[in-house]
């Protein structure tokens, strides 16, 4: 035990340190500018309801398309087959998105987990993976 409040000490030691010759502050921290715009396609989307298997959406005939432009809108289509959810869905995408960072929001007028939670864009991808309650979303967008 002593050895890892120790080496945790260490730790904090060298990180303070690296802060204070660095100002300290954040001040000169920026976020990285992650370009977003193309059009987008579901290659992996997994839904898992609580206590339940597994359901590859795209095997059952699922879909997600996105365009999102410079002037962030947003256009596509979310298909899902009624037995992931217990209704079928078929709803336009159209929208906006803001992006801070690798952070990634969708706004739009469909009710749907695409505008409820958050994702990530990278290396020509964007993707979620959210536990919302009831179900495991796993989503990845690759870009075309």
């Amino acid at each position: 035990m002593l050895r890892s409040i120790s080496k945790f000490r260490r730790i904090a030691l060298v990180s303070a340190v690296a802060l204070a010759g660095c100002g300290g502050g954040t001040e000169g921290i920026t976020e990285p500018d992650i370009d977003i715009t193309g059009n987008y396609v579901a290659t992996y989307f997994h839904v898992t309801p609580t206590g339940k298997p597994t359901i590859d959406v795209l095997a059952r005939g699922g879909s997600l398309t996105m365009t999102i432009t410079a002037a962030s809108t947003t256009s596509g289509t979310l298909v899902i087959p009624q037995d992931v959810f217990g209704s079928a869905v078929n709803v336009s995408m159209a929208g906006f998105v803001a992006k801070s960072g690798h952070a990634v929001r969708f706004s739009q007028g469909a009710d749907t987990f695409v505008r409820t939670l958050g994702w990530l864009a990278g290396g020509g991808t964007i993707a979620t993976d959210v536990n919302d309650g009831s179900s495991r979303i796993e989503v990845t967008l690759t870009r075309q």
